[in-house]
C-alpha cells in the first residue's frame, strides 16, 4: 500500500534534473531518480491531467492530508487505514 498526492498538471514542476520515465503498461507513465532507483510519480491516461506523487519522495509528506482512498477494497480487512476508524 501506498500513499499518492494527485496535482494537477500546470500546477507543479520537477526541480533539478527531470526523472527517468518508464511506460511499465499501456498508458502509464511511472517516473524513477535516476540515481537511486526510488519511485516518484505515477500517470495515468485514464485519470488525464493529473501527476500522482509517492508521498514518501516528498520532503515534507505530512503536509499532505489523506482526502479519500483508492482501491480500498482490495485493501486486506486486516490492514485497514488509520484514518477510517475501523479496528
Amino acid at each position: 500500500m501506498t500513499t499518492y498526492i494527485g496535482v494537477l498538471d500546470g500546477h507543479w514542476r520537477w526541480l533539478g534534473k527531470p526523472p527517468k520515465v518508464f511506460n511499465s503498461s499501456p498508458g502509464v507513465e511511472r517516473t524513477f531518480c535516476d540515481h537511486c532507483g526510488s519511485p516518484l510519480s505515477f500517470r495515468s491516461t485514464n485519470m488525464s491531467g493529473v501527476m500522482h506523487f509517492f508521498a514518501a519522495g516528498m520532503e515534507e509528506p505530512e503536509k499532505f492530508a489523506p482526502t479519500l482512498h483508492v482501491a480500498f477494497p482490495l485493501v486486506e480487512t486486516r490492514r485497514r487505514p488509520a484514518d477510517t476508524g475501523w479496528a
